[in-house]
């Protein structure tokens, strides 16, 4: 340490933000299609598995042995392609053909949905594993990106996605999981969300990827397969059509904005100070309900409009809403490609400064941090690995 004062600028001698188990949320990924206590490895994803539903019961108990007791769980099905010789996790190739579209019904797999996390509460009751529970796997499309509900054309259906809507935030709800993601695809999401869980009295709170964009990032694992743009998320960048997503989804209730990609910093700090200092966001409202912005979305405008009639109430929620980060499969990709150029350690040291960074932001607002590198990045921690 630097003796001449002049000489050093530092102030601060200690890291202001601390990391914490109970600060993340360890992503799982289950092929309910697999039998046995089975893992495979998923291309482009080193180190990381798919799991069947006996090996993700046991995982999750080794992760609470470690002290990591919050976990989110996406659910898949398997499909061979003829693509690939290695085994494919493909929840993304549900309805892609009009032969898997005969398939696979979104009914059903909600079902296999609720067996699963019946038997997970089950065996880790309440207060002893938080679920977090994401219904992606349930209706995606492969061949135009797009998530919902289908016709037996296999085109988006606009009543039965609502329905859809409707039908996870009551199963998932009554089998007692913490938190419900919404995906940021379809139109009021979250408000459907709400008077579900609100009527029926639940305690499961709405976890949403409220500025999801339409990142490619997102799907490395489908190394050999063309990601179409699903034109349900927003473009990257386009800042604007983030914050309104936002401060609507607060206004209509949400308990968490979960932000996706994690690296994405800038908006976990325009969500901090909203949720925060609610009247920045309501000026930022003011200031664009007169432009173009919304081009013919007439009812967006509204919705704005409606926000700005009902101030008391996007206030009162603001003190309610947490804040989290969902780490995508490419941020997992790029952590792997750098540990192995460089090292475990310099690539533990890349990953905590990151930690650190979404944890300042968020501060006393934190929700989770939602990453595959959760578990990993712990136990080089508790092996001494850490240079800190």
């Amino acid at each position: 340490m630097f003796t001449t004062a002049n000489l050093n600028r530092r102030i601060i001698f200690n890291n202001e933000a601390q990391v914490h188990k109970n600060q993340f949320s360890q992503t799982i990924d289950i092929d309910l299609d697999l039998e046995g206590v089975v893992q495979r490895p998923l291309q482009n994803l080193a180190g990381y598995f798919i799991r069947s539903v006996e090996s993700a019961l046991e995982y999750t108990k080794q992760l609470i042995d470690k002290g990591i007791t919050s976990i989110t769980y996406r659910l898949g099905g398997g499909l061979e392609t003829d693509e690939s010789d290695s085994y494919v996790y493909a929840p993304l190739l549900l309805n892609s053909t009009p032969n898997v579209c005969a398939r696979f019904d979104a009914d059903k797999i909600l079902d296999k949905h609720v067996g699963f996390y019946t038997l997970l509460r089950e065996s880790f009751p309440k207060g002893q594993l938080h679920i977090t529970a994401d219904p992606f796997g349930i209706a995606p499309n492969l061949s135009d990106g797009a998530w919902g509900a289908r016709n037996e054309k296999g085109e988006l259906d606009e009543e039965q996605t609502f329905l859809l809507l409707e039908k996870i935030a009551d199963k998932y709800s009554a089998c007692d999981v913490d938190a419900l993601l919404t995906m940021g695809r379809v139109e009021n999401e979250v408000e459907i969300t709400r008077s579900v869980i609100d009527k029926n009295n639940r305690t499961t709170k709405i976890y949403a990827f409220s500025q999801n964009i339409e990142s490619k990032a997102a799907y490395v694992y489908l190394d050999k397969l063309n990601k179409a743009d699903s034109y349900q998320k927003i473009l990257p960048g386009n800042i604007s059509e983030m914050k309104i997503r936002t401060i609507l989804d607060i206004y209509a209730g949400v308990d968490s904005i979960i932000v996706k990609p994690s690296e994405n910093l800038h908006v976990i700090q325009f969500t901090k100070d909203y949720v925060t200092s609610p009247e920045v966001a309501l000026l930022f409202l003011e200031s664009i309900l007169d432009s173009d912005i919304f081009g013919d979305r007439n009812d967006i405008r509204s919705a704005c409009e409606k926000v700005l009639a009902d101030r008391a109430t996007f206030i009162k929620n603001c003190t309610r809403v947490t804040i989290g980060t969902y780490a995508v499969s490419g941020g997992y990709l790029m952590d792997k490609l750098l540990e192995d150029n460089k090292g475990k350690e310099f690539s533990f040291n890349v990953q905590n400064e990151k930690y650190r960074n979404i944890i300042s932001i968020i501060g006393d607002r934190m929700a989770h941090i939602i990453d595959r590198s959760a578990e990993s990045y712990f136990d080089f921690i508790e092996i001494g690995g850490a240079s800190e």
